[in-house]
Formats: structure tokens, C-alpha cells, sequence
């Protein structure tokens, strides 16, 4: 057991299954008190249990600092990553995002979240600045009302 505390979740199951295993095979040989079994924790491990990674609020800045505002594909980037960092939305969020989608004159965005959820965000000068550099000189001409349109190269 003492090892467990150094080797990985996976490791450490099989080992305390094991020992509860052995355990179980005295209590029926006679060689141990009914129930001892118990004393032995089980290890339990959720998929995506431990906190999710991210990124430090600097790098954050950085890989948006780093979009070439001069190309259409660094405007549409740029106005991705500002809707990610600064409003949190999720990236289905994002593609699903149309143009009717922004109120301009209330500064609000309307956004379908999970479960159909309508929720409404403030559309800072910083989002709406980049959101209307992609739009104006970013966006390639197209029917649709979609916000964010495929680019290939």
C-alpha cells in the first residue's frame, strides 16, 4: 500500500484489488476476521476528475497577441479566441453563431446554448472591434448568415 502513493491510479487499483482479494481468501480459509475485506479502500476514478488544464491568463494574451491582424484568416482568429477568452463561449457556440445573432446597437449577444438555452452576453468594444474587422474585411462573400466561415487554403 505504501507504494500506491507513488505509482499511478491504475497501478494503485490493481494493487488494493489484489490485497482485498488475498484478504477475502483468509476470511474464507479461517485465517481472518469476517469483514476485515472492508478495511481496504476502493479507489474510485471519474473520467475527468481532476481540474481541466488551462492556460495562465498571460499565455492567454500571448496566442491572441499572436493572430496577424492583417490577414483575413489572423482577423477571423483573432475575433474566435477574443469570443472564447473574454466571453467563455464554447467553440459549438461559436459555430453556430449568425449574424442575427448580434445585437450592434444593444452591444448584447444572443447565443443558443446547451440544450437550446438562449442566453444573452455583453459584446465588449474589444469582441465587437474584432468581430466587426473579420466581418468588414475578413469574411469571404457569402449567402449565409453563419458568422464564421470556412477557410481553405
Amino acid at each position: 500500500m505504501e507504494g500506491s502513493k507513488t505509482c499511478g491510479w491504475a497501478a494503485a487499483k490493481k494493487r488494493t484489488t489484489a490485497l482485498r482479494m488475498f484478504v477475502r481468501f483468509l476470511i474464507a480459509e479461517g485465517k481472518c476476521a469476517v469483514g476485515l475485506d472492508g478495511a481496504i479502500p476502493v479507489l474510485a476514478h471519474w473520467r475527468l476528475s481532476a481540474l481541466p488544464r488551462y492556460l495562465q491568463e498571460d499565455e492567454v494574451e500571448r496566442v491572441i497577441a499572436s493572430c496577424d491582424i492583417t490577414s483575413p484568416v489572423g482577423k477571423r482568429d483573432r475575433a474566435i479566441l477574443l469570443l472564447l477568452a473574454r466571453l467563455g463561449l464554447r467553440a459549438g457556440d461559436i459555430v453556430q453563431l449568425r449574424l442575427r445573432d448580434i445585437d450592434w446597437q444593444g452591444a448584447w449577444l444572443h447565443v443558443s446554448g446547451k440544450g437550446r438555452r438562449q442566453t444573452r452576453l455583453p459584446l465588449t468594444h474589444e469582441v465587437g472591434r474584432a468581430l466587426v474587422a473579420y466581418l468588414t474585411d475578413g469574411r469571404p462573400p457569402t449567402d449565409t448568415d453563419v458568422v464564421f466561415i470556412r477557410c481553405r487554403a
